[in-house]
């Protein structure tokens, strides 16, 4: 009988969904496109829904890219040795080695890790944004603007850069040029009119040499530097986005009673039945049945309205004791949440670690050979030009990867404030026995690595500063010795 009773008029409650089921515009929000359209653009990722004909063109393309970098490299470690007497010629070869360096490993790197890359692409859009609620979305699309914005700011740069380091060499050649030294012999002069300087077999001052080698340089060039580029967007991307994710969560925490109060508890009057018609059953073990307004059929309304001993009695006359329920269980929610965050920042560091940690290494010897060379060149006012933007371009990609490294950083932070700005001394035993282990926890920032010793912030930033400065002026007392 208690069954049939059960069954026919018992409807279980719905329980708290702090998830966004009501209404997910985030869904259709596009995150990363640029970061996608830029790899499609550079060769080493083929637009999704390609045919095999397609495919099989990026990878011939990306195993030329490869083949080429490899015969660059060689040629510039072989121009080192032969020109191991003029600085000049050496810091320019071991300026753009680093550079090569820096595309061949990105552009291995992300091929090797191509399917962890789009994982995490993927477990961002499904697991985190999708799932975000509507009125915490600007955050999320606000990090999408935070690299659409970089994307203008530093296009500029790159595109100076290239264009330097392609042009000036034909300005070199020019009359007005005064790069020509006395002691330099003819075939490092014939070097110096390269865009950079590598050994080769023949004499490339004869055509149609100097036309191929001018146009592979060229091809080089603009391929490596968008490698570099697309590979550390992406990077960059990442970041953001998981900073971003930080954020959504201490807004979570900020509007706990509001959220709890509009999902949970929503403007419907809860009806509490306390059922003392079944046989044999003593009032103080009564099924309580807890019902929307809404959901109950007309008839049902009509006979409660009628028995006034069906209203909720004494045994649940404590309203808060439900509310303190949802208050623990929301606490709950966002303590996975952050794990979930925590777990996605720790996959990130696994697949850009490496690569972040070798960029690291080779940045501080780029900055130093590059501030050597504009200052020989102050007179040289193409040279001067040339190298400045390469160090402007550097130093731009340094600080881009500190301050989005900072800001993940800063952002893990202000969960644990938000943390201990709940009104928790309203709150029950449970709630406030939680709280401190998630503070713990949400005390200790979350960083990206570069490998062991290092990790992306503003600390690195100056780590990295300081080491050129000190590389640079051994390299000009040497010079002057």
């Amino acid at each position: 009988m208690l069954r049939t009773r059960q069954t026919r008029n018992h409807k279980p409650e719905e329980k708290g969904d702090f998830s966004n089921k009501d209404e997910l515009p985030a869904s259709g929000l596009k995150i990363m496109r640029v970061n996608l359209i830029m790899l499609n653009l550079v060769g080493l990722l083929p637009p999704s829904g390609s045919g095999p004909l397609i495919r099989s063109m990026y990878k011939v393309f990306v195993a030329c890219v490869l083949v080429m970098e490899v015969l660059i490299l060689a040629g510039q470690f072989i121009a080192v040795v032969i020109y191991w007497g003029n600085l000049h010629l050496i810091a320019n070869t071991m300026c753009l080695m680093n550079g090569c360096v820096l595309s061949f490993v990105s552009c291995t790197y992300f091929l090797r890790n191509k399917t962890k890359f789009l994982m995490l692409i993927d477990l961002l859009k499904v697991k985190f944004v999708a799932e975000t609620k509507s009125k915490y979305i600007k955050l999320v699309q606000n990090a999408e603007r935070q690299i659409i914005t970089y994307l203008y700011l530093s296009s500029p740069i790159v595109a100076c850069s290239i264009f330097s380091w392609v042009i000036a060499p034909f300005i070199n050649r020019s009359n007005f040029s005064n790069i020509k030294d006395s002691n330099a012999t003819k075939r490092e002069q014939s070097v110096e009119n390269m865009i950079f300087v590598m050994w080769t077999p023949f004499d490339i001052e004869q055509s149609p040499q100097f036309e191929i080698i001018t146009a592979l340089q060229v091809f080089f060039v603009n391929v490596g530097t968008g490698i570099i580029y697309a590979v550390g967007m992406l990077f960059l991307s990442l970041m953001s986005h998981s900073a971003a994710q930080f954020k959504v969560l201490a807004a979570m925490l900020d509007d706990m009673q509001e959220n709890i109060h509009t999902d949970v508890l929503p403007n419907k009057k809860r009806i509490f039945l306390l059922n003392k018609d079944l046989p044999d059953v003593p009032e103080e073990e009564a099924p309580v049945y807890i019902r929307h307004e809404s959901s109950w059929p007309e008839n049902n309304q009509q006979s409660i309205s009628h028995s006034s001993e069906l209203i909720l009695s004494k045994k649940i006359g404590d309203k808060n004791r439900f509310d303190e329920d949802e208050f623990q269980k929301y606490l709950v929610n966002c303590i996975k949440c952050h794990r979930d965050i925590i777990n996605f920042v720790d996959h990130v560091n696994e697949v850009t670690s490496i690569v972040t940690f070798l960029q690291i290494l080779n940045l501080p010897i780029m900055l130093c050979v590059t501030g050597f060379h504009m200052t020989q060149t102050f007179n040289d006012r193409e040279q001067f030009f040339k190298f400045s933007s390469l160090l402007a371009a550097t130093l731009y990609l340094i600080f881009s990867y500190s301050w989005f490294g900072q800001q993940l950083i800063n952002e893990s932070e202000k969960v644990a404030t938000a943390l201990y700005s709940t009104d928790w001394y309203n709150r029950r035993a449970g709630f406030k026995v939680l709280l401190p282990l998630a503070i713990m926890r949400a005390s200790k920032p979350v960083k990206v690595k570069a490998g062991v010793f290092y990790d992306l912030s503003f600390l690195t930033f100056a780590s990295i500063i300081n080491a050129a400065y000190t590389y640079l002026t051994m390299l000009i007392q040497l010079s002057d010795s």
